[in-house]
């Protein structure tokens, strides 16, 4: 389990210098998940990788893998998760200028993470309405 965080840190520290391996660290963290069947992991691994086809520029790809990570969640809440997915939704429609669809994710983030403790989630949702 802790072997997946692993994956997923390392992708998040890779998109900065090399999509290719992130999106490596990112499939191999959601297989994880999907071999002990634990949504949190399928989330976060399916996030990363919707992240990979956002940032290539292939959001239709972007929008199913996130999509794929909020059915995995459900209606479980896993800290920054699946608010943060929520949030990369509402990324993918501002950039192509659906803003009340964005806005539309953009709060249903916030509804998630009002009551957690995780400042991060909260200020990249704030960060990105605004």
């Amino acid at each position: 389990l802790s072997r997946a965080f692993v994956w997923h840190q390392m992708a998040s520290q890779s998109w900065d210098f090399n999509f290719d391996e992130a999106l490596q660290y990112a499939k191999e963290c959601y297989a994880i998940g999907q071999r002990l069947n634990d949504a949190e992991l399928k989330a976060i691994g399916g996030t990363d990788i919707g992240l990979f086809y956002y940032f290539t520029g292939n959001y239709q790809a972007a929008k199913s893998y996130y999509l794929l990570a909020l059915k995995a969640a459900g209606t479980k809440n896993f800290g920054d998760y699946p608010s943060y997915t929520l949030t990369r939704l509402g990324n993918l429609y501002r950039v192509q200028g659906q803003y009340d669809s964005a806005a539309f994710y953009y709060n249903q983030s916030l509804t998630l993470i009002k009551d957690q403790k995780s400042p991060i989630a909260l200020s990249s949702v704030y960060h990105n309405l605004g």
